[in-house]
């Protein structure tokens, strides 16, 4: 059955004045990818920052840990998002200058840049339905032994990312708006929101020179990175 716009517009999550208060962030690490056989280290950070755009996933890509299309994704939690400017959970470690590139960048957001139309994280959503109850709602937990086979649930509860993702994607179809701002305002969820996003502020770090002294948390993140933007 198809659905209409005013379903469409129901089941829409607009966000709050808490979450519109918030600060969120998204990290970017440069890639690396094979051309003519080599590796090239490909570098957009800059690019990013002089367009003053996070953009949504364009193509529908294959795959349990694909982004959804459609989708950008912040973070509230400043430490999570320097994973993903350092290329891993590596802060207070010694950069590897042959593998990785020089720089990370940091992308400030005001909860005021999102849309009217936001979720929970889908890998965050299985990530509390894989903790047999220790964290997210009661109601989150309910939904899931009600829409998600048991094996699933297994597979989430034994770390495995690939089911985190898939739970999550099954479930957030499952929610009410209500409950999708649960999870963000109440239970520390990723947002995925719909379309692209204007950030605030760009942020460069010289991985080679500050990576060994960040904390893990990112509380000192910007005591070394630079403003670009």
């Amino acid at each position: 059955m198809t659905k209409t716009i005013k379903d469409i517009l129901l089941e829409m999550a607009v966000p709050t004045e808490d979450v519109r208060n918030k600060t969120f962030y998204h990290g970017y690490s440069p890639r690396q990818e094979k051309v003519d056989g080599k590796w090239v280290k490909k570098d957009i950070g800059e690019k990013i920052a002089d367009e003053g755009i996070i953009k949504a996933q364009s193509e529908k890509l294959k795959g349990a840990l694909a982004p959804v299309q459609g989708r950008s994704y912040v973070t509230p939690h400043i430490g999570y998002a320097q994973m993903y400017a350092l290329g891993g959970d590596i802060a207070g470690n010694k950069h590897d200058s042959e593998r990785d590139s020089k720089y990370g960048y940091m992308f400030k957001i005001h909860g005021h840049a999102l849309s009217n139309d936001i979720q929970p994280d889908e890998d965050n959503i299985g990530q509390m339905v894989g903790s047999k109850g220790k964290t997210g709602p009661t109601w989150l937990h309910k939904l899931a032994s009600k829409h998600v086979a048991a094996s699933r649930i297994k597979s989430a509860e034994d770390g495995e990312y690939s089911a985190y993702a898939k739970i999550g994607k099954q479930l957030v179809t499952k929610m009410t708006p209500d409950q999708k701002i649960d999870l963000i305002v109440n239970h520390g969820a990723h947002v995925a929101n719909a379309g692209d996003i204007h950030f605030a502020e760009a942020w460069r770090i010289d991985k080679e020179a500050h990576q060994h002294k960040l904390n893990k948390d990112g509380s000192n993140f910007f005591d070394y990175a630079e403003r670009i933007k």
